[in-house]
């Protein structure tokens, strides 16, 4: 749910408010990383994912950026997520894991 529109560096970003921020070099892309999963306890697992950015957060929730200026949110990662809850995609990837790990 990154990529909806892109531009140039240098010119302001085109997407609008509510819209997820535009491609311009995929930094914000390549940023988006996996932590864990990791035993949470009481049979429980966790894993962390998301941006390693430093705009990464400014972008999904918006907020005050750089010389003060106020960027509206553009959500990415939560509408992702909800995509990838809704289509299964996490499900099957949570089932093939355990079958793959019980294999062994």
């Amino acid at each position: 749910m990154l990529t909806t529109s892109s531009h140039p560096k240098g010119t302001p970003t085109p997407s609008a408010p509510g819209d997820p921020p535009s491609l311009v070099t995929g930094t914000l892309r390549r940023s988006i990383k996996v932590k864990g999963p990791v035993p949470a306890g009481f049979g429980r697992w966790l894993a962390e994912v998301g941006p390693t950015a430093v705009y990464g957060r400014v972008q999904e929730l918006g907020g005050t950026a750089g010389r003060g200026s106020v960027l509206p949110p553009r959500p990415y990662v939560q509408p992702a997520f909800e995509q990838l809850v809704a289509s299964g995609a996490i499900a099957r990837s949570y089932h093939l894991a355990w079958r793959a790990a019980l294999a062994h």
